[in-house]
């Protein structure tokens, strides 16, 4: 009987995946994988890689996710990163699905079925790894084994081995794990190069993302013929890649843009002056912009020509140097400043907006507003860590690593009181943001952390004297019970308070405007978050999403190169919003 419902549900899975319609009724009982090659040799068993004896597959609830996709974007839903998946499918290569009913050979993916799938395909792991079974169950960050390797036995990271390919002899492929003094280091870089736990690999059965939220669980089988593998369904998947989104964009006239720019450049401009605190020289820049010879914005904006300009938390604790440092940021600043000052000398920009990230000392995201058992605050200093809710009624909190794996503590909040942490948990979860972030302190109100790099300063001054602009500044991250990424809502609404909701007289200046161009810190938090409020607002307005532009290189990301990234570019793209360089003509 239950053999008969298992192949029940896989009939049901196949009509409906035939069909593209969405799910109606959970999928159950199933597990599957995203098979890719060029001929038909490879799609007989579950990975083309003959080197592969063990592969990892998705769940009842992956398979889910992935009805009513269209092929591409299954792929990108998995992880697979628009640029690469192009490149695949230009060298010829297709891709099916094959799915069959759980257990078996299939286990969760949690360290106790990993230790022994690994043992029974590879003997002589099991033996050397349980002299090492509790430190790795114990040390599960990813990050924990990689700062090992680059600071204790290496000298170099699991990604930089990764990159040099298997010529590196750091690369732990099985003969040289046998080889090797098997320590608990040898142990995780042959799980990571071998069996291809990663990053993201938390131990647990689920599958997570670059920030550290569950997705799905994961499975995993030995490496079988899919004729072996009993009752089975391969299906076809049409991966159709979507062209490049381009700006119409005229090389030359960019080029000549360029060329015209670097001769109108303001006499206090130095680039240099990005990663330098000063007292900026407010006084001669707004001078030097009066006597510029521009024309007035206002009448621009009469004639239907106006054109917004946004920043996102370009802020000191932001920049490398500040409390909460992001690689890049001087240089992203660099390229914002000079496309605003190009948009001023064509006379583009006709208004300009500015998040200014700002916090009371005692914030949810605060180490301050957590304890330990023995009531001492988490250690997110530099390394952030994620707060899970595991007993409401307890006021209990798991802590997590970025990357989702457990730390080993639990910590309950400091306070309560209404619209607090035990409300606010929950919310997070239910609208789909996760767990709630606990941060390094930083733009803490009355801090320099909060000001704007002077060069920055410096250049809005100049803009604003040249075009007769008011620029607007976008205050958030003031509510203590409440994170604030996006700079247009709150992460859960606050009634009691007059910004605790969407901002939507700051979001109609963008569908006033004819172009709109975003860039800013962080790319993977606040910047992510204000492009899916904006996106969100303007769902229902296309023609609005289509006049918005996005700087990818006035952006840098605390997790760079992520997956996460690169599918918000692409959805970006599918929803009309145009990714461009900062150079690119208006």
């Amino acid at each position: 009987m239950k053999e008969r419902m298992k192949i029940m549900e896989l009939t049901r899975y196949r009509e409906l995946f035939e069909s593209g319609a969405s799910v109606q009724k959970p999928v159950s009982g199933l597990c599957g994988r995203i098979i890719r090659g060029k001929k038909a040799g490879d799609f007989e068993t579950l990975t083309d890689d003959p080197d592969r004896k063990l592969v990892m597959l998705m769940g009842p609830d992956g398979l889910e996710t992935l009805l009513g996709k269209t092929g591409y974007e299954m792929l990108v839903a998995i992880g697979y990163e628009p640029d690469y998946l192009r490149h695949k499918v230009a060298e010829g290569n297709r891709f099916k699905l094959v799915v069959f009913p759980e257990g078996g050979p299939a286990k969760l993916a949690a360290w106790d079925n990993i230790i022994e799938a690994v043992g029974e395909v590879y003997p002589e792991f099991r033996d050397a790894v349980t002299p090492h079974t509790r430190r790795l169950l114990t040390s599960q960050s990813f990050q924990f084994w990689n700062d090992l390797a680059i600071s204790v036995e290496w000298g170099t990271s699991f990604l930089d081995v990764e990159k040099s390919g298997k010529g590196n002899p750091r690369f732990m492929t099985y003969e040289r794990f046998l080889q090797s003094k098997r320590s608990a280091l040898d142990v995780r870089a042959f799980l990571y190069f071998t069996v291809h736990l990663r990053e993201q690999y938390s131990g647990d059965g689920y599958t997570y993302d670059d920030r550290g939220r569950r997705g799905m669980m994961e499975y995993i089988c030995p490496n079988r013929r899919i004729e072996e593998l009993g009752a089975s369904e391969l299906l076809d998947i049409d991966v159709q890649v979507p062209p490049v989104v381009k700006s119409a964009v005229n090389p030359a006239a960019t080029k000549r843009s360029i060329i015209a720019m670097s001769n109108k450049l303001p006499k206090f401009w130095d680039s240099r002056k990005a990663s330098q605190w000063y007292l900026p020289d407010i006084h001669s820049v707004r001078e030097e912009g009066r006597r510029a010879g521009l024309a007035p914005a206002t009448a621009q904006v009469k004639a239907g020509r106006a054109n917004l300009l946004i920043g996102i938390d370009f802020e000191r604790d932001f920049t490398e140097d500040g409390r909460l440092p992001v690689k890049g940021t001087y240089d992203d600043l660099t390229r914002f400043c000079l496309r605003l000052l190009r948009g001023t000398y064509e006379e583009h920009y006709t208004h300009l907006m500015f998040s200014i990230d700002g916090h009371p000392p005692h914030t949810i995201h605060s180490d301050s507003w957590w304890e330990d058992e023995a009531g001492n605050p988490p250690n997110v200093h530099p390394v952030p860590m994620q707060m899970e809710l595991q007993d409401a009624a307890r006021r209990l909190f798991r802590g997590l690593f970025p990357d989702g794996t457990p730390t080993g503590k639990y910590f309950r909040p400091t306070v309560m009181r209404k619209y607090t942490t035990e409300e606010y948990a929950p919310h997070l979860q239910k609208t789909g943001q996760g767990n709630i972030w606990v941060f390094a302190d930083h733009c803490h109100l009355g801090t320099d952390g909060v000001c704007l790099p002077p060069l920055l300063v410096e250049v809005i001054e100049f803009v604003c004297a040249a075009r007769k602009i008011q620029p607007i500044f976008v205050h958030k991250g003031h509510i203590a019970q409440t994170d604030w990424f996006g700079a247009f809502e709150p992460c859960m609404p606050i009634p009691s308070h007059p910004q605790g909701g969407l901002q939507t007289t700051l979001l109609d200046v963008i569908r006033d405007c004819q172009t709109t161009d975003i860039g800013g810190e962080a790319d993977d938090f606040c910047v992510a978050n204000t492009m899916l409020q904006v996106e969100r607002y303007f769902g229902g307005e296309p023609d609005v999403l289509r006049r918005i532009r996005f700087l990818t290189d006035c952006t840098s990301a605390i997790v760079p190169q992520s997956p996460f990234l690169a599918a918000r570019r692409m959805e970006m793209a599918q929803k009309g919003i145009t990714v461009i360089n900062h150079d690119e003509a208006f």
